[in-house]
């Protein structure tokens, strides 16, 4: 390996540990790659150094390859004890970027409602409906309700 390819998977050596990731030694490639914490685990983790250490040998899959040379690497995506990928079609890897998107704002428009019509009803001769949606009864009884 002289260059990183992107979905790569090898057995990297952890060089450091800080509070926001793991760098990895990647074998046969002079550059580093950086572990987030967010990718180390599905589950949430707060101090990275509960959970890697120095020397430490693990599996990692190579995620970002940026123009200025840095590695995105993550664990989560690669099964630990054999090495297979957990996410072969980056599907997992797309929706951790969707969530991380932040959602845009919309202008929001004013929606004006006519709710009342200007009629008046020919069978109750109230104002605000048609006498097709009366609800008079036909032998022209009124209903008064009575809220218990």
């Amino acid at each position: 390996m002289t260059t990183c390819k992107l979905n790569q998977i090898f057995i990297g050596e952890i060089a450091s540990v800080q509070n926001y990731g793991a760098f990895i030694r990647i074998p046969g490639c002079s550059f580093q790659g950086l572990i987030h914490k967010s990718q180390v685990s599905s589950a949430h983790i707060d101090n990275v150094r509960e959970v890697l250490q120095k020397g430490e040998r693990i599996w990692c899959k190579v995620i970002y390859i940026g123009d200025d040379g840095k590695i995105g690497l993550s664990m989560k995506y690669v099964n630990q004890g054999n090495g297979t990928d957990l996410d072969p079609n980056g599907i997992q890897l797309q929706r951790d970027v969707q969530k991380k998107k932040p959602i845009e704002k919309h202008d929001r428009r004013i929606i004006h409602l006519e709710a009342i019509l200007n009629t008046t009803c020919m069978k109750c001769g109230t104002a605000g409906h048609l006498s097709k949606d009366c609800f008079m009864s036909p032998d022209g009884k009124r209903w008064k309700w009575i809220l218990l």
